[in-house]
This record gives structure tokens, C-alpha cells and sequence, in this order.
């Protein structure tokens, strides 16, 4: 499951903006879809329109949340709402990480299943756990929709209490994990998925 988030400071939807002549959004899944996650689903606002080719694909679950103000763990809330009667489990990403590829998504879905898993399991950049890629149970759908209701918007909410929370540890420089809330973001990133080139083809 995926996120196709907006930003502010982005100016623009984050799903349309295009990476490898393909928008994030259909990044992100063709990556979910290389790593086995099956089914797909995208939560979205139902306030910014998806990339068409998305909204038409046969295999892909859409869900959009329809609360404003209550930031990504609405988005949580009704993508695992989505999922909960396909799967037990959903590995959840947000739709902004241009250098992501499936490699690093085996390697999350390897750590929520170790030692006779699964459990739920959050990426940890360095020192900072981020609730939004990670794997859940989609039963949590009910978990955030508690805390909706109690006024708890914040994504890690979802995470109080959890016992037995797995971390799969990266460095907080690894760009493969980095997202973008910027235009200086996302270019930073573009070129290190697509190096420029010079007038004669070859790389910078």
C-alpha cells in the first residue's frame, strides 16, 4: 500500500511529479510490484486527482480519505481499511521516495518476518522512526481510526503501546529511504536517478 501524498512547499501534487519518465505514484507501485506486494492499493485525498493511468489500472485498490486536517494517518486509516479484506498485513510507503527500488523493500519485508514473524516492523533513519514506511497489520485500519476520533492526528500515535516493534535500522543519509517536501528535494534526487547528460549522450 501507498500514500500519494501533497505538499504545501511542494506547490503540486507529490503523485505527479515524474521520475524515469514515469510519475512517482506509478514509481512507487511498479516497486511495491517488484518487491511481491500483492495486492496494491493507493490512499489519497480525494481533494487532488491521481495520474490517469493509475486511476485506470484494473489491479490497483483505491481508497481516499475524505478527512481534512487529519494529515497521513487518515491516509493509514483508509488504505489499510482497503486492504483489511484482501491481506492480513500491508507494507506501506509514501508515494514521495524517488530512489526507492524493490531490493530495499525485500530487505523491510525480510525484517517484519524474521525469526517466524510477522510483526509489525518501522524504517529508522538514524535516530528517527518514520511511521509512514513500515509494515502493519491492516486491522490497524480500526487503531487509527480510534485515534482519529479522539483527536490524536499524528502518524507515530499509531506506534504508543506497540510491544514488540521491529526497526529495520538505515542511515539517515541513505537517499534510497529520502523523500521530498521541496522542489530543492526532489531535484536533488532526480539527479541522482537521472544523472544529467552531455550534448554527446554521456554522463556528467
Amino acid at each position: 500500500m501507498l500514500c500519494g501524498g501533497s505538499s504545501l512547499r511542494m506547490g503540486r501534487p507529490k503523485s505527479h511529479l515524474r521520475i524515469r519518465s514515469k510519475s512517482l505514484l506509478e514509481n512507487t507501485l511498479d516497486t511495491l510490484q517488484g518487491a511481491g506486494c500483492q495486492p496494491l492499493a493507493v490512499a489519497a485525498s480525494s481533494r487532488h486527482p491521481l495520474p490517469d493511468l493509475v486511476i485506470h489500472k484494473s489491479n490497483i485498490i483505491l481508497s481516499f480519505d475524505n478527512n481534512e486536517g487529519q494529515g497521513p494517518l487518515a491516509g493509514l486509516e483508509a488504505g489499510l481499511s482497503s486492504l483489511h479484506p484482501h491481506t492480513p498485513w500491508a507494507c506501506v510507503v509514501p508515494c514521495d521516495l524517488p530512489c526507492l527500488h524493490p531490493e530495499a523493500l525485500v530487505h523491510l519485508l525480510q525484517k517484519a518476518w524474521e525469526e517466524g514473524g510477522p510483526a509489525v516492523t518501522i524504517l529508522r533513519q538514524g535516530d528517527r522512526i518514520n511511521p509512514l514506511i513500515g509494515v502493519f497489520p491492516t486491522a490497524w485500519h480500526q487503531r487509527a481510526s480510534s485515534l482519529i476520533a479522539s483527536g490524536r492526528f499524528r502518524a507515530d500515535s499509531l506506534l504508543d503501546g506497540v510491544p514488540d516493534l521491529r526497526c529495520l535500522q538505515v542511515s539517515a543519509t541513505d537517499p534510497v529511504w529520502r523523500d521530498c517536501d521541496t522542489p530543492d528535494d526532489f531535484t536533488a534526487l532526480e539527479r541522482l536517478v537521472e544523472p544529467p547528460s552531455n550534448p554527446g549522450g554521456k554522463p556528467v
